[in-house]
């Protein structure tokens, strides 16, 4: 029997086996192009995660270390776990030894400077039962009770004059919180007396309590009242809130 051919001498069977590979050969390159497509949508989610996760790391290491200032030296004692930055300019803070409860750590003594600000930074570390420490020049002592992480702070000695406060009193004004992360509060104690504007800050790290009293700031030694309301205004507005802004704890 004869197999049936069309006019260019193809026969049935020739033109479906032809139809059949074409088909094949359709189908696998749709194939072939539909897993590219989903292989590269995989990739670029994948790479959107991976930026997303390396942009997130990067954030927080920014914010867990801060960049310090120009001018500026940093401060960190690897026992009681705790870092900050100050201006070089007030010079290295040098180990005044304590007893064996307390830490304490003093920078030279300055002289006033073209900023007004003169005397010298101490630093103090205790346990915090047994923290406590004077709430600006001539201002009564405090210690801090809890609960953690915001404290009251409670007077254990009255002012050397004046005597504002008793012993047992809640310090008023309360001390400001000028910087917060996570469970860190670093609180600051602003006194001024005669021509001077004193602060302290404090904060806990773990088990401890640290006590940064600040050198002060003498606006009245200045030429004129601008000049000595700028200098009062930097300290109090930026120079200490600068310092507390550095401020990092281990826990």
């Amino acid at each position: 029997m004869k197999q049936l051919k069309d006019s260019n001498g193809f026969s049935v069977p020739h033109v479906l086996l032809i139809l059949l590979i074409l088909g094949i050969v359709g189908f696998t390159g749709w194939y072939v192009w539909n897993t590219n497509q989903e292989v590269d949508k995989n990739l670029e989610v994948t790479k959107s995660a991976a930026s997303t996760g390396q942009s997130s790391s990067k954030t927080d290491t920014n914010d867990s270390v801060p960049k310090i200032p120009e001018g500026y030296m940093e401060y960190k004692n690897d026992v009681y776990d705790f870092s900050f930055a100050y201006p070089a300019q007030w010079g290295k803070l040098e180990s005044k030894g304590g007893d064996v409860n307390t830490f304490v750590a003093e920078t030279p003594e300055m002289d006033l400077g073209s900023d007004f600000i003169g005397g010298k930074m101490k630093v103090t570390a205790s346990k915090i039962e047994a923290f406590s420490m004077r709430a600006g020049y001539r201002s009564a002592v405090v210690k801090a009770t809890g609960p953690a992480p915001d404290y009251r702070w409670v007077v254990v000695a009255p002012e050397t004059e004046g005597e504002v406060h008793s012993i047992g009193d809640e310090l008023s004004p309360e001390p400001q919180v000028i910087f917060k992360k996570d469970s860190l509060r670093v609180y600051n104690f602003p006194t001024g007396h005669a021509c001077a504007e004193w602060s302290s800050i404090a904060f806990a790290s773990g088990d401890y309590f640290i006590g940064i009293e600040l050198p002060y700031v003498c606006p009245d030694e200045a030429k004129t009242l601008e000049e000595g309301d700028v200098a009062y205004k930097n300290y109090k507005n930026s120079l200490v809130k600068q310092i507390a802004q550095m401020v990092r704890v281990s826990n």
